[in-house]
């Protein structure tokens, strides 16, 4: 009989499907506008505090801990699996997986040349990742 799965599994992979549209809004806020205004009589009209405005911009405090949460589990991965050469991969299978539209896990585990249990197995870890990041699990 297999295990039965944490209730925070499901939230974590539509954490991971949400988080390129998320990751896009947040640049999309932090972006400066560079367009000039001007009035009938010269000079700009408006406000002129374009760079303070867009560091004052951010997304919820929810969105910014989800992308924040990826963000540090992929920068462990990264820094965890650097010896042993199974980083890249490892990234890759998650981005194939949950970062394009589609994406299935047996697709991604043949796109990196690895066995299907292989890529459960770092699918696996990679969500404990996120959960713990997310403070969702005390592992």
């Amino acid at each position: 009989m297999s295990k039965p799965r944490d209730p925070w599994w499901p939230y974590i992979k539509n954490v991971l499907r949400a988080y390129p549209g998320m990751k896009r809004e947040l640049q999309a806020l932090r972006q400066q506008s560079v367009t000039v205004r001007y009035n009938p009589a010269g000079g700009g009209s408006g406000p002129g505090r374009s760079t303070e405005q867009t560091a004052l911009r951010e997304l919820s405090t929810a969105k910014m801990k989800r992308i924040s949460a990826v963000e540090k589990a992929t920068s462990i991965t990264k820094r965890k699996h650097r010896k042993d050469g199974t980083a890249k991969t490892r990234l890759d299978l998650i981005e194939k997986t949950y970062y394009t539209p589609g994406g299935k896990l047996t697709r991604a585990a043949d796109d990196c040349y690895i066995s299907y249990p292989t890529a459960v197995r770092y699918q696996k870890e990679f969500i404990w990742l996120v959960a713990r990041e997310l403070e969702l699990t005390d592992d």
